[in-house]
């Protein structure tokens, strides 16, 4: 699959319409709808990042570099990936974060807190 496919359908699969990712990029929804067709082939590494933000995959796996074994999440606006074949990977990252958050963001650390005492 090629990346405009893959934009397509990672877009149909998160229910976005084009306005929609559109706006999450900071493009109209012409532009998009080039991506998808593949008239535009040739974007700026920061869009890529920001499709692939969007969509919730990494930008190595839009530009076909990796498979889909990770998920691209966003938490307070830093970035994470969640390694879905190494789930021990994750506690580390959620630690990680964990020390970043302040006291008043009590609320995520005791969800984050929650998450690492189930596995």
């Amino acid at each position: 699959m090629n990346m405009a496919e893959k934009i397509k359908t990672l877009r149909l699969q998160n229910d976005m319409t084009l306005e929609e990712l559109g706006n999450k990029v900071g493009v109209a929804k012409s532009t998009v709808r080039k991506w998808e067709t593949g008239m535009i082939s040739n974007m700026r590494r920061d869009k890529i990042a920001k499709i692939a933000s969007a969509l919730g995959v990494t930008p190595a796996y839009l530009m076909g570099w990796e498979e889909n074994t990770d998920y691209l999440a966003s938490i307070d606006d830093t970035e994470v990936i969640i390694d879905m074949e190494k789930p021990h990977k994750n506690v580390k990252t959620a630690l990680d974060l964990y020390e970043k958050f302040s006291a008043a963001d009590k609320k995520t650390q005791d969800a984050i807190k929650a998450l690492l005492e189930m596995e």
